[in-house]
């Protein structure tokens, strides 16, 4: 048996890694700006959910430590924004990193069930791209200001 990983499975492993990047990103903006719930709660909640899938399909269920980030990652620790409406442009940023990425390993991926899986997955981050877009410029919000 080949000691090198099936294609499949190296993907959902990068993509687990990418996952847990984007929920520790929303969480620690929750942390941050509590006014926030009411936009990032269901982000929370969906990217939870896809961390789960993930799960299933990587060995052992999260990546190695020494597993590499993926592109587009962001260097831990994380580093919240002060302001409520950065912190939202920032998170927008990795959603649209998120959804690109995603997109890729799609097109990668042999199995079409899971390029569906991450094609979904792609289209998630896309709306939650939209979704704070909107939230950081719209001047009325609550939810766009900082905290």
């Amino acid at each position: 048996m080949s000691a090198e990983l099936d294609p499949d499975v190296a993907l959902a492993v990068e993509a687990l890694e990418a996952e847990q990047a984007v929920l520790t990103a929303i969480e620690a903006t929750l942390e941050r700006h509590r006014r926030l719930r009411k936009t990032l709660s269901p982000m929370l909640v969906a990217h939870r959910a896809h961390v789960s899938l993930l799960a299933q399909a990587a060995p052992g269920g999260s990546p190695s430590p020494a597993t590499s980030s993926p592109s587009g990652a962001f260097p831990a620790p994380f580093r919240v924004r002060s302001g409520g409406r950065d912190a939202l442009r920032r998170l927008s940023e990795i959603e649209l990193g998120s959804s690109t990425s995603a997109k890729r390993r799609s097109f990668a991926a042999e199995s079409g069930a899971f390029a569906r899986l991450l094609g979904s997955m792609a289209a998630a981050s896309a709306q939650h791209w939209a979704l704070l877009v909107q939230a950081s410029s719209s001047s009325g919000s609550q939810e766009g200001r900082g905290s």
